[in-house]
Protein backbone atom coordinates (compact mmCIF):
# COMPACT_ATOMS: atom_id res chain seq x y z
CA UNK A 1 0.00 0.00 0.00
CA UNK A 2 1.72 3.00 -1.21
CA UNK A 3 1.41 5.98 1.37
CA UNK A 4 4.23 9.19 0.24
CA UNK A 5 3.45 11.35 -2.43
CA UNK A 6 0.62 9.91 -3.67
CA UNK A 7 -1.93 12.73 -5.02
CA UNK A 8 -4.97 13.05 -7.30
CA UNK A 9 -2.99 13.30 -10.12
CA UNK A 10 -0.55 10.20 -9.90
CA UNK A 11 -3.32 7.89 -8.01
CA UNK A 12 -4.40 6.23 -10.89
CA UNK A 13 -1.22 4.97 -12.00
CA UNK A 14 -0.53 3.25 -8.80
CA UNK A 15 -3.85 1.94 -9.04
CA UNK A 16 -3.26 0.14 -12.24
CA UNK A 17 -0.22 -1.78 -11.33
CA UNK A 18 -1.35 -5.12 -10.01
CA UNK A 19 0.48 -5.28 -6.99
CA UNK A 20 -1.44 -2.47 -5.25
CA UNK A 21 -4.72 -3.04 -3.47
CA UNK A 22 -5.02 0.52 -2.24
CA UNK A 23 -3.01 3.94 -1.41
CA UNK A 24 -3.16 6.41 1.10
CA UNK A 25 -4.72 9.93 1.23
CA UNK A 26 -3.17 11.96 3.61
CA UNK A 27 -3.11 14.75 1.03
CA UNK A 28 -6.80 14.95 1.09
CA UNK A 29 -7.17 15.55 4.69
CA UNK A 30 -4.52 18.15 6.45
CA UNK A 31 -5.00 20.47 9.52
CA UNK A 32 -4.50 23.08 7.50
CA UNK A 33 -7.77 22.02 5.70
CA UNK A 34 -10.15 21.48 8.76
CA UNK A 35 -8.18 24.23 11.31
CA UNK A 36 -11.59 26.89 11.22
CA UNK A 37 -13.86 23.93 11.43
CA UNK A 38 -15.11 23.77 7.85
CA UNK A 39 -15.08 20.50 6.25
CA UNK A 40 -16.19 21.15 3.35
CA UNK A 41 -12.96 21.53 1.19
CA UNK A 42 -12.27 17.53 2.18
CA UNK A 43 -15.28 16.75 1.19
CA UNK A 44 -14.75 18.21 -2.16
CA UNK A 45 -11.06 16.44 -1.97
CA UNK A 46 -12.81 12.79 -1.23
CA UNK A 47 -15.54 13.32 -4.38
CA UNK A 48 -13.01 13.97 -6.53
CA UNK A 49 -11.04 10.57 -5.88
CA UNK A 50 -14.46 8.64 -5.77
CA UNK A 51 -15.19 10.23 -9.53
CA UNK A 52 -11.34 9.71 -10.55
CA UNK A 53 -11.58 5.81 -8.80
CA UNK A 54 -15.08 4.59 -10.28
CA UNK A 55 -13.66 5.85 -14.00
CA UNK A 56 -10.87 3.70 -13.29
CA UNK A 57 -13.04 0.92 -13.12
CA UNK A 58 -15.20 1.15 -16.05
Amino acid sequence: MPTGGISLTNLPDYLKLPSVLCCGGSWMITPALYANGDFNPILQALREVKQLVDSLST
